[in-house]
């Protein structure tokens, strides 16, 4: 603004000179510009003076109304302070006022609802405490239910677990029983099948008919294998077994369920007649844990060498068989196991049997001697089982020495030891014993001690319905018939062929079928030998009708036996060489 002011009279005065230069005329004019000029120039200054002076005043106004404006700030900001203090003061005790308040008014609510409260409760007392009550006893109850459930859950786990071990347990155990039918043309001591262990195995078999063959475990497949086993479905069964052993490739499996499946699997191959395939199945579960001295491998091991044995049997390689049951015994002779004290003395039994094969028959009696000497004394139901066959063989060896007082002695034996235990193995072999002692007597001569022993197996066990019991006592009523006619008896003899056809006539049973027509065509031949051809011819006709359709070949062979005694009847009414002998 002072600038401003300053530069008005300069170009005032600037003006003016243009003015006066625009148009001189004269010197006199010249001195006259100059001269006002001149006075210009001083009335400049002055008015430069005068507005310096001026400007002065008016800088020296504002510099008083800039303090008097910073005073009214200054008075504004202490106004202002005061101000928020004064607010504060009022919050405070706004703040003060309203907790006074609201103490005193939550005082009068507490004490108002303590009232209420303390009236209302006076009022639902009783039924408050019957409802808490109540919800105790619910609690109490859930507590317990709780309790009972997990307790539940936790038993029906440890049942699950429970029945898988009890199944499986049931599975080995009909497994080892159905396998060792492979043994059984061998082991003198086989039983008849256990129907427990195949209702045990079929019942599990079908159970996994529900089950996708894709989900089956290792013991899946064994168990199928094991029911088409026991069907005599051995290529199916093999197929089953070798899918587990494929499967165990992946699944964990124990050695010794590996081992059984390899067992399995060596049995199956001998029952198809691939013996030497069997081998190399045993020599391979022999190799992988021969040395393996958990229990229950030691005697899967065992059992593995006795039917490689049995299997070089089958191959006629009897020597390398024998080699094989002394292996069992140095192995594990000295064994105190149960299991394998069964094991050893079955092998030596298998090794005696080898030997009487190869006509060795003093080795044979020697071994039958030992199995009597190691195991004569022990109670275990297997091992009198298999001491009582091993003498009724060595019976056998010592009546091919011809040592036939030895060897009624030694049916005599089994009879003393065994003939009271009540045991079905051991009433065959006591049977069994008896039976041959007869036929022993019968070729001595002693034909009424024949009669006496083949009554005495009658009146043991002639109400006996075990098959193996009734076929023995139906070939001893037989043989009974075949003494009498050699002391002149015919009638008796033919009364006891009547009494053969009168128990067992109807009944199916291959072997009691043959026994039945051997003891009619024994008939057949007594009757014509007393003249009564008629009646002769009308029992060979009668053989023919009821077992002419008959395959078996023993049966097959009496029938045409009778056909051709028939045959010379009706050329010349009487067969001179028709009579009987005992087998």
């Amino acid at each position: 603004m002072r600038s401003f002011l300053f530069v008005i009279p300069i170009v005032a005065m600037l003006l003016a000179t243009v003015g006066a230069f625009a148009a001189p005329e004269s010197s006199t004019d010249i001195r006259n510009t100059q001269t006002e000029l001149r006075m210009l120039e001083k009335d400049v200054s002055t008015i430069k003076e005068h507005i310096a002076i001026r400007l002065d005043a008016q800088d020296k106004r504002v510099g008083d109304l800039g303090q008097i404006t910073a005073q009214q700030a200054n008075h504004i900001a202490a106004v202002a302070t005061q101000t928020t203090y004064l607010g504060y003061l009022i919050t405070l005790v706004a703040f003060v006022a309203g907790l006074v308040t609201y103490l005193s008014a939550t005082r009068r609510a507490k004490a108002e609802a303590e009232a209420a409260s303390r009236n209302w409760f006076n009022e639902k007392a009783d039924g408050l405490l019957k409802r808490i009550q109540e919800l105790e006893s619910e609690a109490l109850r859930a507590q317990e239910d709780i309790k009972s459930h997990s307790s539940g859950v936790r038993d029906h786990a440890d049942q699950a677990h429970r029945d898988l071990d009890i199944t499986i347990a049931a599975i080995d155990a009909a497994a080892a029983t159905v396998l060792s039918r492979s043994t059984g043309a061998d082991l003198s001591t086989q039983t008849t099948a256990d129907t427990s262990a195949e209702s045990t195995i079929r019942n599990a078999s079908e159970e996994l008919k529900a089950k996708a063959e894709n989900d089956f475990s290792v013991d899946d497949h064994f168990t199928r294998g094991l029911d088409e086993y026991q069907a005599g479905r051995f290529d199916s069964a093999l197929t089953w077994f070798e899918k587990g052993l494929e499967l165990a490739v992946t699944e964990p499996l124990s050695n010794d369920r590996h081992a059984r499946l390899l067992f399995a699997k060596g049995v199956t191959l001998s029952q198809l007649g691939r013996n030497e395939d069997a081998i190399t199945s045993y020599d391979e579960l022999d190799r992988r844990y021969g040395s393996d001295d958990t229990p229950a491998l030691r005697e899967r091991v065992a059992n593995t060498l006795v039917n490689k044995g049995i299997a070089l049997g089958r191959l006629g390689r009897d020597e390398d068989a024998i080699a094989i049951y002394d292996e069992v015994d140095r192995r594990y002779g000295t064994d105190n196991a149960p299991a394998l004290r069964e094991r050893v003395a079955g092998a030596l039994h298998l090794k005696g049997i080898a030997l009487g094969r190869l006509d060795r028959e003093e080795d044979a009696i020697a071994t039958y001697d030992e199995i009597d000497r190691r195991y004569g004394t022990d109670g275990a139901p297997a091992l009198r089982e298999r001491v009582a066959g091993s003498l009724y063989l060595k019976g056998f060896r010592l009546s091919r020495l011809g040592r036939h007082e030895d060897e009624i002695a030694t049916y005599d034996e089994v009879v003393r030891r065994y003939g009271t235990d009540d045991a079905p193995a051991l009433r065959e072999k006591v049977a069994g014993a008896l039976f041959v002692k007869g036929l022993t007597f019968y070729q001595l001569g002693h034909h009424d001690d024949a009669i006496a022993t083949y009554d005495e197996v009658d009146r043991r066990y002639g109400t006996d319905n075990a098959p193996a019991l009734r076929e023995e006592v139906a070939s001893a009523l037989r043989n009974k018939g075949v003494a009498l006619s050699q002391l002149g008896r015919h009638e008796d003899a033919i009364a006891t062929c009547d009494e053969v056809d009168r128990r067992y006539g109807t009944d199916n049973a291959p072997a009691l079928n043959e026994q039945v027509a051997e003891a009619l065509v024994n008939k057949g031949g007594w009757l014509s030998d007393l003249g009564r051809t008629a009646e002769a011819i009308a029992v060979f006709n009668e053989i023919e009708r009821r077992f002419g359709a008959d395959e078996h070949p023993s049966v097959r062979a009496i029938v045409d036996q009778a056909r051709e005694q028939r045959g010379r009847l009706d050329d010349d009414g009487h067969d001179d060489n028709a009579g009987p002998e005992a087998n």
